[in-house]
């Protein structure tokens, strides 16, 4: 394998539109906030760089990353929402627990607070180190450009899927509501801003009356997202009360200014950040807000890489954390 220093996480471009479709259609189910055809592919790169060029409100920005390696390949995808509940209200159930008999409630959100999602790392590079770049290098853009994110981050994490990939929870939740397979619902609801509202009850699905298989996947995440789960968990974000109201994966959160790479960045010229590296991996940015880039380094990366790939001078400003 490359080295990681030589993989850069960057914004989206239109000139990755192929490439990008490529990755995406190797993701499974329960991934369903990822594109799977031309058309989705534009409009998502489309709505991100208008956001880089903040050719849209704030609340509107979408901004879209992907891991490039040495050879132009894209081999990951992640992002960041300024905003939930912005066109649509933003859904999910709340396990409430405050009574005698706990139940799920739904609830219904506007222009809520900032949402990281939309991670797929591609499965011929997993287990090499570069899923914590896709990730924690969002928290470094966060940091470096706060004006345009809330106090608090949500991540909503993909539930528990079989082998099949069928979902208990909707299977045993869900479909008593609606007749529909978990992947159909879940596009309709994409399409049709009043879906969830006219089908969902608005009154209390007390869990009682639910069989024991539905709740023991309440809050329960698919194997392949428990990696991503204990990373944010290190972070410092806390699994909340509420979960997705389709296949039941959880939600986390945590305030920005409490976010761990957020926390212990620190800023410097380029120069005394590359004095400072040892034999630890480092996360890297520069301060580029169109061009924004982070890459892994350590004091046995050469100098002149990392200077390329941050496509900085010795003097321009960078953020850095360890990644420990």
């Amino acid at each position: 394998m490359k080295s990681k220093s030589h993989f850069i996480f960057r914004p989206v471009k239109s000139s990755d539109a192929q490439s990008l479709l490529t990755i995406c259609k190797t993701a499974k189910a329960g991934l369903t906030n990822l594109p799977k055809n031309k058309k989705e592919i534009a409009e998502l790169i489309e709505s991100s760089v208008a956001s880089y060029k903040s050719k849209c409100s704030v609340k509107h920005k979408k901004f879209i990353f992907v891991i490039e390696s040495s050879d132009h390949e894209i081999i990951g995808i992640s992002g960041i929402k300024a905003r939930v509940g912005v066109n649509r209200p933003y859904y999910s159930f709340n396990i409430n627990k405050n009574e005698k008999h706990h139940f799920l409630e739904l609830v219904q959100q506007q222009l809520g607070p900032s949402e990281i999602g939309s991670l797929f790392l591609s499965p011929n590079y997993r287990n090499q180190g570069l899923g914590r770049l896709l990730s924690l290098s969002r928290f470094l853009f966060i940091a470096c450009f706060k004006e345009n994110f809330s106090n608090t981050i949500i991540a909503e994490l993909r539930g528990y899927l079989t082998t099949n990939n069928r979902s208990p929870f909707w299977e045993h939740v869900g479909k008593k509501f609606i007749k529909k397979s978990f992947k159909i619902a879940d596009k309709e609801s994409v399409k049709n801003e009043n879906f969830i509202k006219n089908n969902f009850p608005n009154k209390p699905i007390y869990l009682n009356i639910l069989s024991q298989k539905a709740q023991r996947y309440m809050g329960a995440v698919h194997p392949l997202t428990e990696p991503a789960k204990r990373l944010l968990i290190s972070e410092n974000f806390n699994i909340t009360t509420h979960i997705d109201i389709f296949d039941g994966g959880p939600k986390l959160e945590c305030l920005t200014s409490k976010i761990r790479t957020i926390q212990a960045s620190k800023t410097s010229s380029l120069k005394k950040c590359i004095e400072n590296l040892n034999n630890e991996n480092t996360l890297i940015c520069n301060t580029k807000f169109e061009d924004f880039k982070c890459i892994i380094a350590n004091k046995k990366t050469p100098r002149k890489l990392i200077q390329k790939q941050l496509d900085l001078h010795l003097y321009d400003q960078t953020r850095y954390v360890r990644d420990r």
